[in-house]
């Protein structure tokens, strides 16, 4: 299965499982009914035409492609349910690359924190995240600023998973990879939220440089208690 394609199954079971969870919160006979009619449509992005969806019908959705630079190119989703109590991110047009710190570097200034400039974008000075490290720093920073944590969890098996499917790629570039999936849910006043996220570190085998990005991020925020975010719903 290509790339595209896998995209669109994670965002179409994204949205699929949240029709789901919205059944589970209405009368068994109610259900039947918006069960029924439950369509999804074609969404293309707007400015590049770089890539489609299938989203719900009815939902409010933007998105689109932003370049970090010549090379640094994240594609994302924003939806809205049609009551308006359903949120759904699909990754950050803002995230960057990052550069492990290190000693070595530190006399030039490349401490963390600092934003550098490379040949393929802009690149953050920061130490490794685990996947579930990153999706709870992004919840307190671009979701809720005092959040109540109710989950925080590395996923093992999806990292495993992962980590086996990217070996061969980095090892043909001459380094060493690994990947880490994980997830963070939690209550802000009456939201929930939750965010997964997957994080790539990758190594050099001939020196100490080490980068790593965010492969991929989901979020999704819930006005209505009814609506359980425990559920794993974009892992696929």
């Amino acid at each position: 299965m290509g790339d595209k394609q896998k995209e669109k199954k994670y965002v179409r079971l994204i949205f699929y499982t949240i029709t789901l969870m919205q059944l589970a919160a209405i009368p068994a006979a109610a259900a039947s009914t918006a069960q029924g009619a439950l369509t999804f449509v074609k969404w293309t992005e707007p400015k590049e035409q770089s890539f489609s969806v299938e989203v719900p019908k009815g939902w409010q959705v933007s998105g689109g492609v932003h370049w970090n630079g010549p090379t640094d190119v994240r594609s994302f989703l924003r939806a809205k349910s049609p009551d308006e109590k359903v949120q759904v991110l699909i990754d950050d047009p803002e995230i960057l690359p990052r550069q492990v710190p290190h000693p070595a570097y530190a006399q030039m200034g490349l401490v963390e924190g600092r934003v550098i400039q490379s040949p393929g974008g802009p690149v953050l000075i920061q130490r490794f995240h685990t996947g579930s490290q990153f999706a709870k720093q992004y919840a307190l920073q671009r979701l809720c600023k005092s959040p109540h944590w109710a989950k925080v969890d590395d996923l093992s098996s999806l990292s495993q998973s992962i980590t086996d499917s990217i070996i061969p790629e980095a090892q043909a570039s001459g380094g060493i990879a690994r990947a880490s999936a994980g997830e963070a849910s939690f209550l802000c006043n009456n939201t929930q939220g939750y965010v997964f996220a997957t994080t790539v570190l990758v190594s050099s085998q001939t020196g100490p440089i080490q980068l790593w990005a965010v492969y991929k991020l989901s979020g999704f925020l819930s006005t209505d208690p009814m609506r359980s975010l425990q559920a794993r719903y974009w892992s696929i």
